[in-house]
């Protein structure tokens, strides 16, 4: 009802320079003009046609909730007036979750993001101990669902504001209080160390992925891609067929070839179609067979490399229809691997431009009396089709042809980013000046990954993986001991290395560890790569590691 009645606001032949665009219940004006004389006329003029047109409508505009912005200075000059009042000028506004200021820098929409996730940190932690609360999985979850989305919301409009290294290194601060906390580990950390073990990508990068995905959407073309290619966008509504005549399909599903045979019709043309992305290489392919088991026809399609899979299956899809429709083959099936298509295509409310396409067709088969009917079967199972048009399929990828369908999906972009920020944590993770006592365990982030997924940071493994632990060498750089050595030699510092390799106090557990490695011929028992190809390694160094830490503070007598 609130759409119908706001509709006749955009109806109103406002001065020129304005425009007039709305979210639900709030409506922005934009005013220019040439001279700032100009301007107050034009702004004052239109303010007043809408204030009259609440009035016939039975709505009443608040000039004191009217809030006005500028963006120069000579505008700053103008008296806005809406219903007899002045309407005063802010220095910034928020419109929609967006902090706008007057020079466009976001600062203070990034200070107002960062103040807002840290109230949800403050509330968070007040759960979470070293040892006990809510799992480091679980907050790792959070940041990723929660967090994240509340610093990437709108990117693509305040992304600018990273080029300030105020608002890289608050943002940068938000993020390592969320790693520190999913580790487990002490305050004084590093900050790239705490983002690498937390298996976090650094939030800058994601936040100018989000934009580009974000700009991808609304531009329908990626910076990093030619204009020629344009995003695989949504079918307008005004290109959907009408309500009454969509029709969502209906599929089988064949687990084997017996099963195919059982349901197949013996006088029906069978079209098996598939898409394939190898090497980078896209394409699709259709095979048609007549009743007796002959293929009659065979169609190759060769797709941008930008495409993916799910669009070369709905091509190979769509293709099969159209040839289907041409060559009156009737009664046809056309037997796909991709139950994902199916799906789509089992949807009629989809927008997906592929998959109207195809339901145009089958509105048109329909009208010539032409039966299309569709089954999913596992791929390699042994099924001649699908073999043929798979070969087809790899065939049409590694072609030299110009591609037929040059449509990039949303998921490249997000894709292409998402590796940017691997590389990126990578590269945090190299550098020489980073993480480097994690290095003398870990000498690359290839190997960081693997030991991580077997030791995953906890309140024990991070104290080894940093060495920021209760150790007397750690607490001393504090102030909190007055010497570093440990009690079982008065010349050895007591690093955590010391207590993993060599402390004899530590000696039992060790002992197991090196026993569990000899049996599986683990050369260098302290080597955490060669460590977790094993799992009885695995079991004896976790326990090695924990009886540490839990009987140090014991063993200092602090």
């Amino acid at each position: 009802m609130w759409n119908l009645v706001l509709d006749g606001l955009f109806d109103l032949s406002l001065p020129e320079g304005c425009h007039l665009q709305a979210f639900a219940d709030d409506v922005l004006l934009i005013v220019q003009a040439k001279s700032a004389s100009r301007l107050q006329e034009t702004a004052d003029e239109a303010l007043h046609q809408i204030n009259n047109w609440g009035l016939d409508s039975k709505l009443s505009f608040g000039p004191s909730k009217t809030v006005a912005i500028t963006f120069t200075n000579k505008a700053r000059k103008c008296r806005i007036h809406m219903d007899g009042h002045v309407i005063p000028f802010h220095n910034h506004i928020k419109l929609l979750g967006v902090i706008i200021d007057r020079k466009l820098t976001f600062i203070q929409h990034v200070n107002h993001t960062i103040e807002k996730c840290t109230k949800l940190y403050h509330k968070i932690i007040k759960f979470i101990r070293s040892t006990w609360g809510v799992s480091p999985g679980n907050i790792r979850t959070i940041y990723h669902q929660v967090i994240e989305p509340i610093i990437c919301y709108a990117s693509g409009i305040w992304s600018s504001a990273l080029k300030f290294k105020l608002c890289q290194n608050k943002l940068t601060s938000l993020q390592r209080s969320f790693a520190i906390t999913i580790i487990r580990g002490f305050r004084t950390i590093s900050t790239p160390a705490a983002i690498v073990l937390a298996g976090l990508h650094p939030i800058c990068g994601r936040v100018r992925a989000a934009a580009q995905a974000e700009l991808a959407r609304v531009r329908r073309v990626a910076g990093i891609l030619p204009h020629d290619i344009p995003l695989d966008s949504p079918t307008p509504p005004s290109d959907l067929l009408h309500p009454r005549q969509r029709r969502g399909i209906s599929f089988m599903e064949a687990d084997s070839a017996e099963e195919l045979t059982h349901i197949l019709d013996p006088t029906s043309f069978t079209c098996y179609t598939d898409g394939s992305k190898h090497h980078g290489k896209v394409g699709a392919a259709v095979v048609i067979r007549n009743p007796s088991g002959s293929t009659v026809l065979s169609k190759k399609l060769k797709l941008h490399d930008v495409c993916s899979v799910f669009q070369a299956e709905m091509a190979a899809i769509d293709q099969a229809c159209q040839l289907i429709i041409t060559k009156k083959l009737s009664p046809a099936i056309i037997l796909t691997d991709s139950k994902s298509s199916l799906m789509e295509l089992s949807n009629h409310n989809s927008t997906n431009h592929l998959c109207n396409n195809i339901f145009k067709s089958l509105q048109l088969a329909k009208h010539h009396n032409i039966n299309i009917s569709f089954i999913w079967i596992r791929s390699h199972i042994g099924i001649s089709g699908n073999e043929e048009a798979d070969l087809a399929a790899k065939s049409a990828a590694n072609s030299h042809s110009s591609p037929s369908f040059c449509k990039f999906p949303l998921s490249y972009i997000k894709h292409h980013f998402m590796q940017l920020s691997k590389a990126e944590l990578e590269d945090l993770y190299d550098a020489t000046d980073n993480c480097q006592y994690t290095k003398q365990w870990c000498s690359n982030y290839a190997e960081l990954l693997l030991v991580i997924q077997a030791f995953p940071p906890n309140f024990h493994f991070t104290q080894l993986l940093t060495g920021h632990s209760y150790s007397k060498s750690y607490l001393k750089r504090f102030g909190i001991n007055s010497d570093d050595k440990c009690p079982c030699n008065d010349d050895a510092p007591q690093t955590m290395e010391h207590l993993v390799k060599e402390c004899p106090r530590f000696g039992p557990t060790r002992l197991d560890h090196e026993t569990a490695c000899s049996m599986v011929r683990v050369s260098e028992p302290f080597h955490l790569p060669s460590i977790i190809k094993h799992q009885s390694t695995i079991d004896t160094f976790t326990s090695h590691i924990s009886y540490i830490i839990h009987n140090l503070k014991h063993f200092n007598q602090t």
